[in-house]
């Protein structure tokens, strides 16, 4: 084919994209004027009923309102699709194991991860390989072949001289010793004003309610008087006593 019919080919085929493009009236990133595309899904993957291509809403949930773990979207005590308060594996629906942790018995999360991020197959859940991001696998062995870095530390930061800090003070996050401890310490510190508030914001609850109920108790104690004096007053034989009066002025 020469040139000039391989311009003229692509000239056509350049121009019928175009006038099918008009047709179905799709911009370029292929989204109609409702904005869907060719499957029927939005910009952010949900369809006209809300639903991604998983088939779950903008809060998660199916269209038979149980969410990708299998718990139900109502009630305060979220039930499984197995009619309990736990999956399979024996995790609640905030994550929680029923042995009190985010793992369960073999240490994985409810996602399958260990507290390392490995599953179990060994391949990490961010870098997608088998070493995390340090160059670590699931056994604490580095890609070096060792069981530290390049700098020294182990998978858990220790340095290899004991410590948490290597010979410049830095861990094994790059962090300086002195800003490190700093940070530990305001840490302590915002602990510490965070648990006098709360026990402030008791006494003044403990406080407020003490003098509720001394009000109501006055009030209870006032009534029990004007039921006595109206008592007293029939007993004299008065119609009426002033009680009821100085009660109505008070």
């Amino acid at each position: 084919m020469g040139v000039n019919s391989r311009s003229k080919s692509l000239s056509k085929l350049s121009l019928w994209d175009s006038v099918m493009g008009l047709f179905s009236r799709r911009d370029k990133d292929g989204f109609d004027k409702k904005g869907y595309d060719r499957e029927g899904y939005d910009k952010k993957g949900y369809d006209k009923n809300g639903y991604d291509r998983e088939g779950y809403d903008k809060k998660g949930y199916d269209i038979d309102g149980f969410d990708k773990y299998g718990f139900s979207n109502k009630g305060i005590r979220r039930t499984h699709r197995n009619g309990t308060r736990f999956d399979e594996r024996g995790f609640y629906f905030d994550g929680e194991h029923r042995n009190r942790t985010r793992f369960d018995d073999d240490g994985f999360d409810r996602d399958g991860f260990n507290k390392d991020g490995f599953d179990h197959g060994g391949i990490h859940k961010v870098t997608g390989t088998k070493f995390d991001e340090r160059g670590f696998n699931k056994d604490g062995t580095h890609r070096n072949g060792t069981n530290v870095d390049e700098r020294g530390f182990n998978k858990d930061g220790t340095h290899r001289n004991g410590t948490r800090f290597d010979e410049y003070g830095f861990t094994k996050d790059e962090f300086d010793q002195k800003a490190l401890l700093q940070q530990e310490e305001d840490s302590k510190f915002y602990e510490l004003c965070q648990e006098r508030d709360e026990e402030q914001q008791e006494d003044e609850n403990i406080k407020r309610m003490e003098e509720e109920e001394k009000f109501w108790k006055s009030m209870h104690e006032e009534e029990l008087d004007m039921i006595k004096e109206e008592e007293e007053a029939l007993e004299r034989g008065d119609n009426e006593c002033d009680c009821k009066e100085k009660y109505d002025e008070s």
